[in-house]
């Protein structure tokens, strides 16, 4: 093999190495573009749910009869079960 053919069969190494590499660097970068997403879409579920929950636990005016104070605080021991149960 001459000198060129072997340079020119080096330089082709070279470059089905970094083929390889950018591949490689394609696959992994599609993956985490993929579990960025998948993050964004659980912050936003936890954003719609923590929403929904500031609404009810929104008090605008203290409950002035008992049975009102037992209904608020059903809906406040709910939220409670719910934050114990995500961890």
């Amino acid at each position: 093999m001459s000198v060129i053919q072997q340079q020119l069969f080096d330089i082709n190494q070279r470059y089905d190495l970094l083929g390889t590499k950018l591949a490689d660097r394609h696959s992994e970068l599609s993956n985490t573009i993929q579990n960025v997403k998948q993050y964004l879409e659980d912050v936003q579920d936890i954003m719609v749910w923590l929403d929904e929950k500031e609404a009810v636990a929104n008090i605008q005016h203290l409950p002035v009869k008992e049975e009102e104070a037992r209904h608020k605080l059903k809906e406040f021991k709910v939220i409670q079960d719910q934050l114990m149960n995500m961890f």
